[in-house]
């Protein structure tokens, strides 16, 4: 059988049919190849297309960077507009965006994106913390009503105040005693929280961003570098210290580079002078300049004596509240500076009224001040007394 058949493939594949098999072979090949070479095509012009639309679309405000979640939707009987005649194109400059810090114990490990803002100050609060004869030195004329000092003074400050506006009014609502809230200059309804607090009898700070030693770390829009020139440094600082009214003075937020420079804090405190603003030092270098510079441009000054909660339990808070107190026994007074976490004003809440209890006065930072300026006056007199 074998030879039957093998004979008649070899007289069919002598018959000048091996071209013939090899070219339809060769076809076969050319035709699946195209096919497949053609899918191919379109799916890769897909994704491109696809990757043109996505770039294509325009970049988040930064109102909806931030996670603004307040703004009306349109109506849906809105009239159309008309379609505005067509203008040329042109390319619009690059919008600059900065990663914020992270609202306090709600959302850390995110970061939120806003648009870094042209420095110019808003209408009209250009020059409302500017001294006049008659309206006097804007850390006097916005201090927070003290009570009585019968006793060792306690000033707590509350940094990064503003990010979350039921903390604000929990602390708003604090009683057994006088708060400082230090608000940052970019946080949303920065007016309507300052004046929540106001309205509790509290004092205000602009808790001012300034550049950190750590050139990755979030600082915000806006923040004072060392570096920049000195037209672009005036306008940064315009346009924080017009952010709000009514406040008495800056504390630096992060700044432990900007702090340890001395021809920048000089350039910072001729404007802290000309508003008649205090500067207290959070003291996050210990190569802090704020003293010495402050002192030379005759700005009211003031410095953080202990962290409340660097550590993230509320029993670290109650141990450095108590240290305060013992700092407080030794100097006639304390300046805490904490900052809107839960466990910090849980804290802060269980311990003021024992605080009072034992002779403590929980004062506005400017009661302080005031200390301060007093015992200076008096003390040549009181050594009178005492050599007599």
């Amino acid at each position: 059988m074998y030879s039957k058949y093998g004979g008649k493939l070899k007289r069919w594949l002598t018959r000048g049919r091996i071209a013939a098999l090899v070219i339809a072979l060769v076809g076969l090949g050319l035709l699946v190849g195209g096919t497949t070479g053609t899918l191919a095509s379109r799916e890769t012009g897909t994704e491109q297309a696809n990757a043109a639309n996505l770039s294509s679309k325009p970049e988040p405000t930064a109102e909806t960077a931030a996670g603004k979640d307040d703004t009306p939707a349109p109506h849906s009987h809105a009239p159309t507009a008309k379609a505005a005649p067509a203008k040329p194109t042109t390319t619009a400059p690059p919008t600059t965006r900065i990663a914020l810090a992270p609202r306090p114990d709600r959302d850390r490990p995110a970061r939120r994106l806003v648009e870094l803002v042209k420095a110019t100050p808003p209408n009209g609060k250009a020059t409302s913390n500017h001294v006049t004869a008659e309206t006097g030195a804007a850390w006097r004329r916005f201090a927070a009503t003290s009570p009585v000092a019968d006793g060792p003074m306690i000033a707590i400050v509350v940094d990064d105040s503003g990010h979350d506006v039921a903390r604000t009014k929990r602390l708003a609502g604090f009683r057994d005693g006088v708060l400082t809230l230090a608000f940052l200059p970019y946080v949303e309804q920065l007016d309507a929280q300052t004046e929540i607090a106001r309205a509790g009898g509290h004092e205000i700070l602009l808790h001012l961003p300034m550049e950190p030693l750590n050139p990755e770390v979030d600082t915000g829009p806006n923040v004072l570098n060392i570096d920049l020139p000195p037209s672009e440094l005036d306008a940064r600082l315009h346009w924080n210290l017009a952010r709000l009214e009514g406040y008495v003075g800056i504390n630096n937020h992060m700044g432990s580079r900007f702090t340890a420079d001395r021809p920048a804090m000089a350039h910072l405190m001729k404007a802290l002078h000309d508003r008649g603003l205090l500067f207290l030092d959070s003291r996050t270098t210990s190569a802090t300049v704020g003293r010495e510079t402050a002192s030379a441009a005759d700005v009211p000054f003031l410095q953080r004596d202990v962290f409340l909660d660097n550590e993230s339990t509320e029993a670290h808070v109650a141990a450095q509240l108590a240290e305060t107190e013992v700092v407080a026994r030794r100097q006639g007074y304390a300046i805490a500076i904490g900052h809107p976490h839960k466990w910090t004003i849980s804290a802060l809440e269980a311990w003021a009224p024992g605080a009072r209890d034992r002779g403590f006065v929980l004062v506005p930072l400017t009661a302080v001040k005031k200390h301060q300026q007093q015992d200076v006056a008096q003390g040549p007199i009181h050594k009178g007394k005492e050599s007599q």
